[in-house]
């Protein structure tokens, strides 16, 4: 039995244009009617969850930064875990002398440290805050998350995967293809994030439903009960799920949701 649903956002609930779908509120007001919890794990940090989480209706905590946080839509924090900036200083250099963007989050909110990288100048209306660090704030400063992005498929990204490769005591890493690795604080990542939470609401990871789509999602689709990879997630995450939807982003939510609970219930 499914006691929890647990979803992620990006490429899962909606697609590159954010849009919100007509159908979703009705599907999960369906849902919580049953006494069936719903709730959000994303890789998004808090400042640019916080929509999504007060538009699906998400009225318990949810996961952000890929499980380094926990947090709920009246501002309270129930977890975040942090690393020294100091222990990505290398990768950083790397990224940016590539022209790699380096975004990085400090409770929950994000700024950037070169704003003329050329995905920061394509999403200007996102990534508006430029931080210069002083020498003090490279040895002091600790971080949610830092997030290297590229616009296109870029080599330079497998470089930085191989630089962070050389210190899993200092951080965790996920690689998204060619255009994007992040990393986050030792032995994070969304499985021990909802594992945290699922703690919390007293459900065990036996009976929560995990959908997804892409490489950060694998660790939870690994331990939940149950598990769906929509329609379009890459070929790893289908591989991984224990079901793989025939629709893509929502529409595959819906028919994940059907299929394991509201036909079970």
């Amino acid at each position: 039995m499914v006691r929890l649903i647990v979803s992620d956002i990006d490429g899962t609930l909606v697609g590159r244009d954010e849009k919100i779908p007509a159908d979703a509120p009705a599907v999960l007001d369906e849902v919580r009617s049953r006494g069936v919890l719903f709730t959000l794990a994303t890789g998004r940090s808090d400042c640019l969850a916080r929509h999504f989480a007060d538009s699906f209706g998400c009225d318990i905590p949810y996961t952000t930064c890929n499980g380094a946080a926990i947090v709920d839509r009246k501002g309270r924090v129930f977890q975040r875990l942090r690393f020294p900036i100091r222990y990505a200083r290398g990768v950083i250099g790397m990224a940016m002398e590539a022209g790699i963007a380096v975004i990085c989050t400090v409770d929950g909110d994000e700024f950037v440290l070169d704003a003329d990288a050329e995905y920061v100048r394509q999403h200007r209306e996102i990534y508006s805050w430029e931080r210069t660090l002083s020498e003090d704030e490279w040895q002091m400063l600790e971080v949610d998350k830092i997030s290297f992005m590229s616009s296109f498929d870029d080599a330079a990204i497998a470089l930085l995967e191989a630089e962070c490769r050389r210190t899993p005591e200092c951080f965790s890493y996920t690689r998204y293809q060619d255009r994007s690795v992040e990393l986050v604080a030792p032995g994070v990542s969304k499985a021990s994030g909802v594992e945290q939470l699922a703690a919390m609401l007293s459900v065990p990871m036996s009976e929560v439903m995990f959908i997804g789509d892409h490489q950060n999602d694998i660790p939870l689709m690994k331990v939940s009960g149950v598990s769906a990879a929509v329609g379009n997630a890459t070929e790893d995450a289908k591989r991984a799920a224990g079901y793989v939807c025939s629709r893509p982003l929502f529409e595959g939510v819906a028919e994940a949701i059907d299929r394991f609970v509201l036909r079970n219930l």
